[in-house]
């Protein structure tokens, strides 16, 4: 499940021309090189909850929680580093993910982590909740 959904969101990404234009560095699962160039996100599964529903062991909704922290070394980072998360968010928020072998149900922002500058980095975090039920 997780390789599927990790899959899905890079291709998410990849298709679409908003979301290359916020992160030009990239998006990247769990890790991004070191000389990476920036701004780009990485993405997390933090978590994973299963609900067994209709009595059917088959039949299970998965809650996943998703992390997605972005980072600028912009001089202007503070406010470069807000307006990518914003538009990443407008351009993820509630879209329908194509996870193989599930059925995407929700994927909705639940939480914004605060803007901090951390080794001369701005970063945030985007927090997501997606809800998927295997086909």
């Amino acid at each position: 499940m997780i390789s599927q959904i990790a899959e899905a969101i890079i291709s998410h990404y990849n298709g679409s021309e908003e979301l290359k234009s916020v992160l030009t560095g990239g998006l990247w699962f769990t890790k991004a090189a070191q000389e990476n160039p920036m701004p780009y996100a990485v993405f997390h599964i933090i978590g994973s909850t299963p609900l067994e529903i209709m009595g059917d062991k088959n039949d299970i909704l998965h809650t996943v929680d998703l992390q997605i922290s972005f980072f600028t070394d912009d001089d202007n980072g503070s406010f470069k580093i807000a307006s990518m998360a914003s538009r990443f968010d407008a351009a993820f928020n509630w879209e329908t993910l194509d996870i193989s072998d599930y059925t995407c149900v929700k994927s909705a922002n639940v939480g914004t982590q605060p803007v901090l500058f951390v080794d001369e980095v701005w970063q945030t975090t985007l927090l997501y909740e997606l809800e998927i039920i295997k086909e």
